[in-house]
C-alpha cells in the first residue's frame, strides 16, 4: 500500500470482482476508496519494492526492537514489561509434532511510534496474560510521508475485530 493504489501484489492476472484501493487523505485522516483495476495497470503506478517501501520490514514485526524510516522521521519501537516463562509445547500447525521451546508472557506490550522532527509520540499499550509472543496483535503499519499519514492496520482488537488506526503526521 502506498499514497497511490494498493492491490494484488501476485504475479497472477486479475478476475472479476477483483479489488483495488486508494488512500485518500482526509481533514481527519485518510480514507480507502474502491479504485478500478485499470488505475493499477496505468503508466503512472508502479510498485513499490521492499527496498523503497518508507519503512525497512523489520519495523514493529519482532515482539521487541525499533526502527527508523529511511527519510529519517519516524522512530518505531515495542517493547515488554512484564513476566517471561519458557516452556515446551506442541510443535507444527496442530500442535501434535515435536515439542518446541516457546516464551510465554504476561505483562504489557507497548508500541511507540515518534514523529523526530515534531516529538509527538504516540504510544499503545497491549495486555498480555501467559501469552506467546507470536500470538500477540500483529500490528502492520503503512506510512505515507508524502500524505503525512500513518496508517496501523490491526494495531488493536474490539470484540474480536482487528481495528485500524490513521495518525496525522506533521509536516516537516
Amino acid at each position: 500500500m502506498a499514497a497511490g493504489v494498493a492491490g494484488s501484489r501476485l504475479p497472477i492476472p486479475d478476475t472479476p470482482g477483483a479489488v483495488a484501493w486508494k488512500v485518500v487523505a482526509t481533514a481527519e485522516c485518510a480514507r480507502l476508496d474502491l479504485a478500478p483495476i485499470t488505475l493499477i495497470q496505468s503508466p503512472g503506478v508502479t510498485a513499490v519494492k521492499v527496498q523503497q517501501n518508507p519503512l525497512p520490514m523489520e519495523c514493529a514485526a519482532a515482539f521487541e526492537g525499533s526502527c527508523t524510516s529511511r527519510d529519517g522521521k519516524l522512530h518505531i519501537s515495542t517493547s515488554f514489561e512484564g513476566r517471561r516463562r519458557a516452556a515446551r509445547v506442541g510443535g507444527g500447525f496442530f500442535g501434535n509434532e515435536s515439542p518446541v521451546d516457546t516464551m510465554f508472557y504476561t505483562g504489557v506490550r507497548t508500541l511507540t511510534i515518534e514523529h523526530l522532527h515534531s516529538r509527538l509520540v504516540l504510544r499503545m499499550h497491549e495486555r498480555l496474560n501467559n501469552t506467546q509472543g507470536y500470538s500477540a496483535v500483529p500490528t502492520a503499519l503503512r506510512y505515507l510521508p508524502e500524505m503525512h499519514r500513518l496508517l496501523l492496520l490491526g494495531a488493536a482488537e474490539t470484540n474480536g475485530m482487528q481495528l485500524a488506526h490513521c495518525v496525522v503526521l506533521p509536516p516537516s
